[in-house]
């Protein structure tokens, strides 16, 4: 087994340490940085609102980056780790960065929810909570800056601020691992959120001989040494040495050098927070990137997708809507058309769905992005509304890549026409009245099939100039006056965007 981060230095440390990768949630001023500052113990080279702007402006503007170890619990010392290194990532609250914030949530473990205990849930707060429903299976609540509520009602207003988070995460598919009340002003409840933390924590399965794909966040160069990503291994290992490919760039590099938290490292694997250095990189021109093994990752911008309905999005999704798609650190323009699989299969080894008028009503989805963007191997993506105020959910779905195409898919929608038998021309032929009108081109739907009262037949051609066609029955009827005036039914497939002929 690989050991992740920490673990793989130079000094070739005989402790057995697993990362977990913990997303600090919350609305804009819940005081998230604050507390990650309180319990970290080592920082990245983007943590604490180091960027500029985050300092000019007092809020959090891009993902930051910080880390504690702790000593596996005696509870969990069967699990063969001696201790946790806990990777906290720290996300924007602010409503205009929720792309910045799926971002990073999709290289998480578990996630810590805080939220303000003087306010209680925001409509961040919300969102937040979808966002980790998504892309987490546990989460923790942290009711912070406990120390601004008067502590003749503190008790009171806690326990009924618990229950209530309770409850709203009870109505998720999120297990609740603890609720933790924390003051970083006073440094309270710190040591009871580790613990929480360190018990309940699942340890996650990491994938190590899949090919290396990592997600970089941050990018910067260092004088005489070269460019160095720091990001999250998503899958797989990369070792020193090794070639990997820049896809933004569209050439491959050799690795330099790596650390993991300022510590050299000889290799890193699925999980690890680490910075990988490459040679000939000018980082001023890359702000986020992916690095992958390579041959490894495709690039596209025609998905077929599956789509999984968001239950706090109150709004229709209808087939046909633009809106925004990310996937990893990219965002694009997208095109929905919902889709079904074919009731009847694909009789062919072309490409065949049903389409779908909105979202709910299938289970899959086609995208068609305004850009071509890089696309690991079942990538999860969200879908984002912009255009909604932030004080409703502004995520519609979600799902995960299942393929990439050159051209769209064909979509068809059955229609149905209806007509009526006008006379009954001998035992196996009928004259059908009302299926067409005058100037109908029928030759389109000859040898297609209908139904008249059970019985089946294909349109033999027109018959006459007023829009009446022959059918010819697969048997001789039974009854054949019984026939005259029955209804006579064409169901047939007809493809979007094509005027070609209609199939069954």
């Amino acid at each position: 087994q690989r050991l992740a981060a920490g673990a793989a230095s130079d000094a070739m440390s005989t402790t057995k340490q697993i990362n977990l990768n913990v997303g600090v949630l919350g609305h804009v001023d819940s005081g998230k940085t604050s507390l990650v500052r309180q319990l970290s113990t080592v920082l990245s080279t983007a943590a604490l609102d180091k960027h500029p702007q985050s300092q000019e402006r007092g809020i959090t503007l891009d993902l930051g980056f910080s880390a504690l170890t702790v000593d596996v619990p005696p509870a969990r010392r069967d699990s063969g780790f001696e201790k946790f290194q806990i990777t906290l990532v720290d996300c924007p609250g602010h409503a205009s960065l929720i792309r910045t914030i799926i971002g990073g949530a999709q290289i998480l473990d578990s996630a810590i929810l805080v939220v303000d205990a003087t306010k209680g849930v925001q409509p961040q707060t919300a969102e937040c909570l979808v966002i980790a429903e998504i892309t987490v299976k546990s989460i923790i609540v942290v009711l912070n800056k406990i120390d601004l509520i008067a502590e003749a009602k503190r008790e009171a207003h806690l326990a009924k601020l618990r229950v209530g988070m309770e409850r709203v995460v009870g109505k998720t598919s999120l297990q609740l691992l603890g609720v933790a009340s924390t003051s970083c002003a006073e440094a309270a409840g710190l040591r009871e959120l580790v613990d929480l933390m360190a018990l309940h924590i699942a340890i996650p399965t990491r994938d190590t001989v899949s090919p290396f794909l990592f997600l970089s966040d941050h990018c910067f160069s260092v004088k005489g040494r070269g460019t160095v990503f720091t990001g999250t291994v998503l899958r797989g290992s990369a070792s020193v040495g090794d070639g990997v490919f820049v896809p933004v760039l569209g050439e491959e590099r050799k690795i330099k050098s790596m650390q993991v938290f300022h510590a050299p490292a000889t290799s890193v694997s699925h999980g690890d927070r680490a910075g990988i250095c490459l040679p000939n990189v000018q980082a001023e021109k890359i702000e986020r990137a992916m690095l992958c093994a390579p041959d490894s990752v495709e690039s596209g911008r025609i998905l077929v997708v599956t789509a999984r309905p968001v239950r706090y999005f109150k709004r229709d999704t209808k087939s046909g809507t633009s809106l925004q798609i990310t996937i990893g650190h990219e965002t694009a323009i997208a095109k929905v058309d919902f889709v079904r699989v074919s009731q009847d299969g694909n009789r062919s080894e072309e490409e065949v769905w049903e389409a779908a008028d909105a979202l709910g009503d299938a289970e899959h989805a086609i995208l068609v992005l305004d850009r071509d963007i890089l696309l690991p191997s079942r990538a999860l993506y969200i879908a984002t509304r912009s255009d909604i105020d932030a004080h409703e959910c502004r995520i519609p779905f979600h799902g995960n890549v299942e393929g990439v195409r050159s051209v769209r898919p064909r979509t068809y929608r059955w229609k149905e026409r209806s007509g009526k038998v006008d006379r009954v021309a001998a035992p196996n032929a009928l004259i059908v009245r009302d299926l067409f009108s005058r100037d109908a081109d029928v030759s389109k739907f000859e040898r297609l099939r209908v139904t008249v009262r059970g019985q089946g037949g294909i349109i033999e051609g027109r018959f006459g100039k007023t829009g009446k066609v022959r059918v010819v029955l697969d048997r001789d009827a039974e009854d054949p006056a019984s026939l005259e005036g029955a209804e006579v039914v064409l169901r047939f497939r007809k493809f979007t965007g094509e005027k070609g002929v209609p199939e069954q």
